[in-house]
């Protein structure tokens, strides 16, 4: 029963975000924008993701989060991954993605990019 539970819990959210991903607001952070394909309201829809454990905007946050690594590591400058996920300006995306990821885009890149050859 309580994997069931969880399970159901997990398919919503998973549900959420695959919505949330598509939506053109998704950036804004603004559950209105795609939820209503749920057939409820935003009110309990945020209310399940509370009740899992999430909170919209903290799923958006991941969201982007992912996204923005996953297009940084493709090679795209820091500026044109913040313009792709709808941050006015580089200082912007780059505090977002220090407070996601605990590091700045560069910093980031850099890491995942391991030691310099002959070092």
């Amino acid at each position: 029963m309580d994997k069931a539970l969880a399970e159901a819990k997990d398919d919503f959210v998973a549900t959420v975000k695959a919505i949330a991903i598509n939506s053109p607001d998704c950036h804004r952070r603004n559950p209105n924008g795609g939820l209503q394909a749920l057939g409820i309201s935003v009110y309990a829809v945020t209310t399940r993701l509370r009740n899992s454990g999430v909170t919209f905007e903290g799923l958006v946050d991941d969201l982007k989060r992912d996204l923005a690594q996953a297009i940084l590591a493709k090679g795209p400058t820091i500026s044109d991954t913040g313009a792709a996920l709808g941050f006015m300006d580089q200082s912007a995306f780059t505090r977002a993605f220090k407070r996601w990821s605990g590091r700045t885009p560069a910093r980031w890149r850099a890491e995942r990019a391991g030691p310099a050859e002959g070092s």
